[in-house]
């Protein structure tokens, strides 16, 4: 599951990253968006070798009661990743369909409050993983 999501992220964010959003957003208004998806994209990757650390640190364990949390915490940061992966999956369309409807201009107005309910929810489901992260740094002290 983990590399299909990495798989996923990488093929998400190369097609944000070579797309040609000349006609569809300002210069300046693109570049907030690739930076947010970035951070989103960096924090995923993050989280999902968290979850490989996880995943060890439960092997070297005998216990199965002691082994649960650890492994618990990691299917909840891959619930997460998967989550953000799919968002990044919608905002991407959304986006794209900006350039196809271009024409309209209230179709672009809602589009724009779409985007940016999405990154907005991409950016709290960024700091949620920031947060299991350290949750999990504690949990390994």
């Amino acid at each position: 599951r983990t590399d299909s999501l990495l798989s996923d992220l990488r093929s998400l964010m190369d097609n944000f990253q070579e797309h040609d959003w000349s006609g569809t957003f300002n210069s300046g208004s693109m570049l907030n968006i690739l930076s947010a998806i970035e951070e989103l994209f960096n924090s995923c990757v993050t989280s999902l070798e968290k979850t490989l650390e996880l995943y060890v640190a439960a092997n070297k364990i005998r216990g199965a009661a002691t082994r649960k949390p650890i492994l618990d915490r990691r299917e909840e940061i891959i619930k997460e990743v998967g989550k953000s992966v799919q968002q990044l999956g919608q905002i991407y369309g959304q986006v794209q369909q900006l350039g196809v409807d271009h024409d309209d201009a209230s179709e672009l107005v809602q589009r724009r409050k779409e985007l940016n309910t999405n990154l907005e929810v991409a950016r709290r489901t960024g700091e949620r993983m920031k947060s299991i992260m350290g949750n999990n740094m504690e949990l390994e002290k």
